[in-house]
């Protein structure tokens, strides 16, 4: 990357002293910008840039199940709707296997199975973990009401 021929990587301890030499490895580090870059445009710039993935959005989203038939909606799996509508922490458009957050003010609502690694729909009420985490928090502060009385 920077031209030269050869790096040299040395460690040295009191008790001894190792050196490697790192020669330039052209296809490696062609992978590594191209991933690189990708990060950049994909997750850090829409970040910087706007708080794309850490802004909070009041009851934006809302699921349009007309696109989902009863059965497909019991099961997790979503139809592909022409509407582009972005879902999940992932702010990706619906796909495969989805669950909705029964919390009726959560942020995304419905979540992609792989992204919050789910391979089957729980039994009863599921939560995000960041409305599991509110709904924690709100307990806790309740509780401490209560004993300071």
């Amino acid at each position: 990357m920077s031209g030269s021929e050869y790096c040299d990587f040395i460690v040295w301890t009191k008790s001894d002293i190792f050196i490697e030499r790192i020669e330039p490895n052209t296809a490696f580090w062609n992978n590594v910008l191209s991933k690189a870059n990708t990060f950049w445009q994909s997750a850090l710039l829409p970040e910087l840039v706007a708080k794309y993935f850490t802004r909070r959005v009041n009851n934006v989203l809302k699921p349009h199940i007309s696109t989902t038939l009863p059965s497909q909606a019991e099961s997790g799996t979503i139809s592909q709707s022409s509407e582009e509508e972005l879902w999940c922490s992932c702010r990706k458009p619906e796909y495969g296997r989805m669950i909705a957050c029964d919390d009726r003010n959560c942020q995304y609502q419905w979540f992609h199975f792989e992204c919050i690694g789910l391979k089957r729909p729980p039994q009863g009420l599921w939560y995000c973990l960041e409305c599991s985490q509110t709904k924690q928090l709100q307990a806790k502060g309740k509780a401490s009401k209560k004993n300071k009385k």
